[in-house]
C-alpha cells in the first residue's frame, strides 16, 4: 500500500521513475509501462525540487496524451492510441535538461530528512 510511504518518497520515487524510462524508451515507453501512472506525482516531485525545464517537459507530455493520461494502463494505452502523440522534441529536451536533476533530488531529501526516515522491521531472507 503507498499509504507507508511519505508523499516526498513517491515524489521522488516517481520521478526516478519517469527519468529511467524515458532515458530508457522515449515518453511512449514511459505512457505505455505500468509506470506511466506515476507522473502526477513525478510532475508534482519535479516542480518541489526546483527542476523547472523537466516540469514543463513532463507537462506539455501530458497535454500531448489529452491533459490527464489516465492512471489505469489499459486506458491509458486506449489514448496513446487514439491521440497517436510524437514525443520526439520532447525526449531531446529531455536527455539534455539532466545535468543537475540528480543534485536537486538529494537537496530535498536532505531538507526533508523526516519524510525519508524508515519505521519499521526490514526482513532479511537467507540466500
Amino acid at each position: 500500500s503507498s499509504k507507508i510511504f511519505s508523499i516526498p518518497q513517491r515524489q521522488i520515487v516517481a520521478i526516478q521513475w519517469y527519468l529511467g524510462e524515458v532515458n530508457n524508451g522515449g515518453h511512449d515507453q514511459f505512457y505505455l509501462n505500468s509506470t506511466g501512472i506515476v507522473w502526477e506525482d513525478a510532475l508534482n516531485g519535479l516542480k518541489l525540487i526546483g527542476a523547472r525545464e523537466i516540469a514543463s517537459i513532463l507537462t506539455q507530455s501530458t497535454q500531448r496524451m489529452g491533459g490527464k493520461p489516465n492512471k489505469d494502463r489499459g486506458q491509458r494505452q486506449a489514448q496513446l492510441t487514439k491521440l497517436e502523440p510524437k514525443f520526439h522534441d520532447l525526449d531531446e529536451r529531455l536527455y539534455s535538461s539532466q545535468a543537475n536533476i540528480d543534485q536537486k533530488m538529494r537537496d530535498f531529501i536532505r531538507k526533508n530528512r523526516k519524510a525519508f526516515y524508515f519505521k519499521g522491521d526490514v526482513k532479511v531472507y537467507p540466500h
